[in-house]
């Protein structure tokens, strides 16, 4: 059974340079001897106030104020122990036999997650069910896994410090809704997971007190323009970014950011402009693609026909063969390129996503679609998204009955 079960947050290792609960403290009393040096990772912090780091992991509990961050010092030494200690642990672990004996919240364990092995420092047993779940020391995810693939840690895998170490990010992140946050979580990874990075810490000075977190302001070395490269900034404009309804104001910001990446990733939430029509009184030709009723039915401009054709034959070349796909669990991704087999690739909408299933609108031909995991589609790619959508909608007018 769980000895001493608390919630998520109080269960933060200052391994982790997180703020220490009086119950987290309490826990701590259940770890392994052989780590009292996690409870002061201070000796990690370099006595520069300009560090080298690799975000590892973003989280956001429900309802939170703001992410939380984790990252690994680059320090050569200690890279070079984890690395060994890596490679060490997994030879162990692949033939260990001896599973843990008790989910003990706070306790150090090895897990398998697919064919490597981690150090994970439990958190909680799922009630009821054979699982439980912890944060991976080193990298600070949060995993849940089955007691199957738990072991007991030798005590020559936990003389280093935890690698993975909690910060916080200079600027007003807080001021967003929980809503916004979550939104936008998946893109904020894809800004900065697996990323390297200056961070100027601005509490340099505090980090000797117990429970002070690291606040950085982080920097992309590989940016020549300062402005381009201040990552802090470019994570306060993808949230303003997600916050406004207007698409003006949002074509706005978007010509403000200077980061390429986060350019790259604001364009794929901006929807191809609107299909056209011509005004009251005047008259075109257009092709009838469905009709269910005289009040629903979808037509496309015949004048554009020719640049609908070519767009069809750039996405067949760009999107044929390639391997990447897209996962239904990508909250990132808005807009979608379909394979629709003879008929080739089409831009699509996702209207609903399901945990099996996700359901699209086509942008250009009208109609909806339910894609399963098997099916090929890729988020479309920015060249893509500069055709006016091509599917416009109507009804009859001066119909009576």
């Amino acid at each position: 059974k769980l000895k001493g079960a608390a919630p998520k947050q109080d269960l933060e290792s200052s391994s982790n340079n997180c703020p220490l609960t009086e119950q987290s403290k309490h826990l701590d009393n259940h770890h392994d001897p052989h780590l009292a040096d996690e409870d002061d990772p201070h000796g990690l912090f370099p006595p520069e106030a300009t560090w080298n780091v690799s975000v590892t992991s973003v989280l956001h509990e429900e309802a939170a104020p703001g992410y939380s961050f984790y990252v690994q010092l680059l320090q050569e030494q200690n890279r070079a122990k984890l690395c060994q200690m890596n490679k060490d642990l997994n030879s162990w672990a692949s033939f260990s036999t001896d599973l843990v004996r008790e989910a003990v919240a706070g306790k150090l364990a090895a897990v398998r997650l697919g064919m490597l092995w981690y150090r994970v420092k439990l958190l909680q047993k799922v009630v009821g069910e054979s699982q439980a779940t912890g944060r991976l020391v080193d990298k600070g995810d949060l995993v849940t896994c089955s007691e199957e693939d738990l072991r007991e840690l030798p005590a020559r895998f936990v003389s280093l410090p935890a690698q993975a170490v909690c910060v916080q990010l200079a600027g007003l992140l807080g001021v967003f809704k929980a809503g916004v946050l979550a939104s936008c979580l998946g893109r904020v990874r894809e800004l900065l997971i697996g990323k390297k990075f200056s961070a100027v810490v601005e509490n340099r000075a505090c980090l000797g007190v117990p429970g002070t977190v690291p606040v950085l302001s982080m920097t992309d070395t590989g940016m020549v323009d300062r402005e381009e490269g201040n990552i802090n900034l470019a994570i306060m404009q993808l949230l303003r970014f997600a916050s406004v309804q207007s698409m003006t104001e949002k074509w706005n910001m978007l010509r403000s950011v200077r980061n390429p990446a986060l350019s790259e990733i604001l364009r794929r939430l901006v929807p191809p402009p609107s299909a056209t029509a011509p005004g009251v009184g005047e008259q075109f030709v257009v092709q009838v693609l469905s009709a269910g009723s005289p009040e629903n039915f979808v037509v496309q401009d015949v004048s554009t026909i020719e640049d609908l054709d070519r767009l069809k034959r750039d996405m067949d070349k760009f999107y044929t063969g390639r391997q990447e796909g897209w996962s239904l669990q990508n909250d990132s991704v808005k807009f979608l390129a379909v394979d629709c087999g003879s008929l080739g690739w089409r831009r699509a909408v996702i209207e609903e996503v399901k945990s099996e299933t996700t359901g699209v609108r086509f942008l250009d031909y009208g109609g909806r679609k339910v894609l399963d995991k098997g099916h090929l589609a890729s988020p479309l790619d920015t060249q893509f998204m500069k055709l006016p959508c091509q599917a416009l909608s109507g009804r009859l007018g001066r119909v009576v009955g």
